[in-house]
């Protein structure tokens, strides 16, 4: 009697799948998935990759988004991804992982082994915010904590707001934020660069301005607020945080999340030909050969 050996599925070798299409878009947020539905329309074949780690992730609602006012960022993503399927486009969750011009296109490796041929290649990978390097701050980025006056400035309008100032240009939404509250606390954590005659301008006006490291930011209440407590011993409180960022080209290739509030090296995609994901690369512009 014969023996025949079965391969159980587990056992079964993987099998990587390669496709093509006109334009392979990395990333798909706002910006890629607006590209993609555009090149749909014009009967290109397009494929999104995107990881789902965009850079508003920790907030609650998008603002000031003409028609969409107040939406969660997800539920914006999936308009947009249902969109860009109903003209036949594809939206696929993974990473690229690296990008390389051949002869016969540019062929993407994506996580999961399987890869890409495309004639052309759009990265819309956003940017990464950099948060000071303060206790506190991070754990309650994009809820307790923001940096725009416009995206988040009418929720905590008439409320206890510290603003953190860490660099140069840190006073630039100041005066934006004193339109929305008249009891904001201006902290210089670090005063190298600010013009002198600006915080007086906001003394004169009544604006606190405290010179001081924060050391960190505690909460002070279940119902939400907070304490900002600052290296000379002072305590502050607070009901929201507003501070500057440093922002960063991001990757939805690369380790890290797009959604996480410090810089994320770019990898092979958003650097140059001969990077790679453990060669990583700061500041990159683009994918090579786009």
């Amino acid at each position: 009697m014969t023996e025949h050996a079965h391969e159980t599925p587990e056992h079964q070798p993987h099998q990587s799948i390669s496709r093509r299409c006109d334009v392979a878009v990395i990333g798909g947020s706002a910006a890629g998935l607006a590209a993609a539905l555009q090149l749909v329309r014009q009967r290109r074949s397009v494929i999104v990759v995107d990881d789902g780690t965009p850079r508003n992730a920790p907030a609650a609602h998008m603002h000031g988004y003409l028609g969409r006012e107040g939406i969660p960022p997800e539920a914006m993503r999936t308009i947009g991804r249902e969109e860009v399927r109903s003209y036949g486009g594809n939206v696929l969750t993974g990473r690229v992982l690296a990008v390389r011009k051949e002869d016969d296109g540019f062929h993407l490796a994506l996580s999961g082994g399987h890869g890409l041929v495309a004639r052309r290649v759009l990265a819309a990978t956003g940017i990464v915010d950099e948060l000071p390097d303060i206790e506190g701050l991070a754990g309650r980025w994009g809820r307790q904590v923001f940096n725009c006056p416009f995206c988040h400035g009418w929720e905590v309008r008439d409320l206890r707001v510290v603003q953190i100032v860490t660099t140069a240009i840190g006073l630039h939404p100041t005066h934006l934020m004193r339109h929305l509250t008249d009891r904001l606390t201006v902290v210089l954590h670090d005063a190298t660069g600010i013009d002198p005659a600006a915080v007086q301008t906001l003394v004169a006006a009544g604006v606190p301005v405290v010179e001081s490291a924060v050391r960190r930011v505690v909460d002070a209440d279940p119902d939400g607020s907070l304490v900002v407590e600052l290296a000379d011993g002072r305590s502050l409180p607070a009901d929201a945080i507003l501070t500057g960022v440093g922002s960063f080209p991001g990757s939805r290739c690369s380790p890290g999340s797009a959604s996480t509030p410090r810089p994320t090296p770019a990898d092979s995609v958003t650097s140059s030909r001969s990077t790679t994901p453990d060669k990583p690369a700061w500041r990159a512009s683009s994918p090579p050969g786009t």
